[in-house]
């Protein structure tokens, strides 16, 4: 009974080993778990965007109760009273929910007054033009904001004196 048990058992092997090379077995787990594994990221994924929804949802109730006692606040009870806010409480206000503060653009006339010594020159209009040349403007336009721009730049010199040598 021995016998036959082993030579059973190696027809049972046999028939399994043919059974998973004639079906490809080895190349079907192989698919299941790399799909296994994209499933797994994209609950890591699922997991994560779902731990930034909730923390969005914390902003958005902050900014909710920031707003609503901004405007308790000013009303200090009196559910009738007209709120009136200027530029500065505005901005403020959009300061403390982070939103971006109103502004407006400006322009501005800059004067720079400045005296140079020791131009060589032949006569006064030769130390004139050679001091309006060296005087550039570097204007860093950036630090100035989005729309940030320098136009009309112009240049006047005058009462240029001889220096004593």
């Amino acid at each position: 009974m021995t016998e036959n048990t082993t030579a059973t058992e190696q027809t049972a092997q046999e028939v399994i080993e043919q059974f998973v090379k004639e079906n490809n077995m080895e190349a079907i787990v192989e698919r299941m778990v790399k799909q296994m594994e994209r499933v797994q990221e994209l609950q890591r994924s699922k997991d994560s965007i779902t731990e930034k929804l909730y923390a969005e949802r914390a902003t958005i109730r902050d900014m909710r109760d920031t707003v609503g006692n901004k405007f308790r606040e000013m009303l200090d009870g009196d559910k009738d009273a007209t709120i009136e806010m200027d530029l500065d409480d505005i901005n403020e206000l959009l300061t403390d929910i982070g939103a971006s503060k109103i502004i407006f653009t400006w322009s501005v006339d800059v004067t720079v007054t400045a005296t140079l010594t020791g131009i060589e020159a032949d006569n006064e209009e030769q130390a004139i033009e050679k001091a309006i040349a060296a005087c550039q403007l570097n204007v860093d336009t950036n630090s100035l904001g989005d729309d940030g721009d320098s136009t009309d730049e112009e240049y006047e010199a005058d009462n240029a004196q001889e220096e004593d040598n």
